[in-house]
């Protein structure tokens, strides 16, 4: 660290000297003020002893080869001593570490730090030991002094800041990143020597590095924009020469034209990476709700198969049809199961909501009753159970179901309800619509405490039981009231084989367009086999 910063600073304040004419103009530009706050602010305070050592060694070195009196030097290393250090532990202080110079908080930070605050310190210390020893005007050579390393901390920290960060970047782009550099520094010189505005040839440069390379490459190419006026300008000045300036006073107007257009380069590459960072993200989003939306599909048609295993003792049908204008599947299933000793198992259920989440929990709630059921419980047991499974899902918010088990061999339904819409009996000798409204309970969710009643109910040979989710039977022009009465009227007038067409019977009820998913399951009761003859 020590030879480092040695070698980059007595390099530094030669070309500052020899390059940028800083002993006739003045407020030159001095790129080693930039390397020593940068290396403070890269290394632990046990380590700032060793930097400092490094700029006093090199401001004594390059200062005793000026010939300078041994007070001027004094008050030289004193300067450039003491103003990295109060621009390194500003910037810390206001930053609470090393700032990243990607964000636009830290890089104002920075810039009030290492280019204001601490170049005004040496500033007014270097400017001081500069009237001592040349009878100028303090207030105008604390100025200069103050604008050389302003300009030096703002293009030669901010890249040094950067590279660990960012280098990828050139890396993945070396011939543009060289163009870029190459036409930024050929225009600062074009700028100097025709006395066009800087603005008008140096900043489209900069905003092409800034949109291309990102912060650094914006930083880079005002390094580059940096050194390449500074050193045309050492050769006679073009620009301003209309204004009554000094040539100090209008090599400082340069330098300030040069910092704002790197500040606006670095603002611009700050802007695009987060529009960039921003655009990823909705991409990244619109991935991740495409893989959920395609997992939710395949749990849902496990949950909803397209054809449906025979059953003896009943024939049946079903649809499922997803909300209009959603764009995700929800939580509407039904499920039709033989169970031992010729009994079956029936249920429709939903659970609220949309998406994944709302899937998950169907097909958890789908299989648990499933299961509960071919375990021998009947219907009041199966919800019971269900509601304190409900309780241990993650996502469980709440879901309504209705459940059955159909004994044909002695023609009784058995049937509870959890906050589910009425099953509907359509009897086939009398054409009678009977609401299948008792034992109706308590909705499913994630609480505890409830008990859910059965009620039986005889059935008959061709009489069919409609099963349905609220979202066939509730719009947004009727209640759910009138839903039921409208799929009454329409259970009464069809026969049994057009009931059994679902996908008919959805589009006959429901409102259009879809505002809820809707699932039907229509079971009408076979008649039983007749006996075998006996063999005797």
């Amino acid at each position: 660290m020590f030879f480092v910063v040695l070698l980059a600073y007595v390099g530094g304040a030669q070309l500052s000297v020899t390059g940028f004419g800083a002993s006739e103009l003045g407020p030159a530009f001095f790129p080693p003020a930039g390397v020593t706050v940068a290396a403070l602010l890269l290394t632990r305070r046990a380590q700032w002893p060793v930097v400092i050592a490094a700029v006093i060694l090199g401001e004594s070195a390059v200062d005793l080869y000026a010939g300078y009196e041994l007070s001027a030097i004094a008050g030289y290393v004193l300067a450039n001593s003491v103003e990295p250090l109060v621009g390194a532990s500003v910037v810390l202080a206001l930053c609470n570490g090393v700032p990243d110079l990607r964000h636009r908080k830290d890089l104002f930070l920075f810039v009030a730090g290492a280019c204001l605050v601490g170049p005004l310190v040496g500033g007014l210390i270097g400017g001081a030991t500069v009237a001592a020893h040349f009878g100028v005007w303090w207030p105008g050579a604390a100025l200069r002094w103050f604008a050389s390393d302003a300009i030096g901390a703002l293009v030669v920290a901010a890249p040094i800041l950067l590279w660990r960060k960012q280098f990828p970047i050139l890396q993945q782009r070396p011939v543009e990143a060289c163009g870029i550099l190459g036409t930024t520094a050929a225009l600062s010189w074009l700028a100097i020597w025709t006395g066009l505005s800087p603005s008008l040839l140096i900043l489209p440069a900069l905003a092409w590095a800034a949109l291309r390379l990102d912060v650094l490459g914006a930083a880079l190419a005002g390094a580059a924009a940096a050194f390449s006026a500074n050193l045309r300008a050492a050769s006679g000045l073009t620009l301003f020469d209309g204004v009554d300036l000094s040539p100090s006073g209008r090599m400082a107007l340069i330098q300030i034209l040069i910092a704002v257009n790197v500040l606006l380069a670095m603002m611009i590459a700050q802007e695009g990476a987060a529009r960039r960072e921003a655009a990823r993200g909705r991409a990244v989003e619109q991935q991740q709700r495409q893989r959920l939306q395609t997992v939710a599909e395949v749990l849902h048609s496990a949950a909803h198969p397209a054809a449906l295993a025979a059953v003896a003792g009943v024939d049946y049908s079903a649809v499922y049809k997803p909300a209009e204008g959603t764009g995700s599947l929800g939580g509407d299933w039904y499920s039709v199961l033989p169970l031992r000793n010729d009994r079956i198992y029936l249920a429709v259920g939903d659970v609220v909501g949309h998406g994944l989440a709302a899937v998950e929990d169907m097909v958890q709630l789908r299989s648990a009753g499933n299961a509960y059921a071919y375990q021998g419980l009947g219907p009041g047991r199966i919800l019971d159970e269900l509601n304190q499974f409900a309780g241990g899902l993650s996502q469980a918010e709440f879901a309504t179901t209705l459940v059955m088990v159909f004994d044909p061999p002695s023609g009784m339904l058995t049937y509870s309800s959890a906050g589910h819409p009425p099953a509907l009996l359509r009897r086939a000798q009398t054409g009678e619509v009977i609401r299948l409204g008792e034992a109706n309970g308590s909705v499913i969710g994630p609480f505890c405490g409830f008990t859910y009643e059965e009620a039986t109910v005889s059935v008959a040979p061709d009489d069919v039981v409609v099963m349905y989710s609220d979202g066939l039977v509730e719009g947004a022009d009727r209640g759910v009231d009138a839903g039921i009465a409208e799929l009454e009227h329409v259970v009464a007038s069809w026969s049994p084989d057009a009931l059994l067409d679902c996908e008919a019977l959805a589009a006959e009820v429901a409102s259009t367009p879809l505002g809820d998913d809707v699932c039907v399951l229509v079971v009408r009761v076979q008649a039983p086999n007749p006996p075998l003859p006996s063999l005797c």
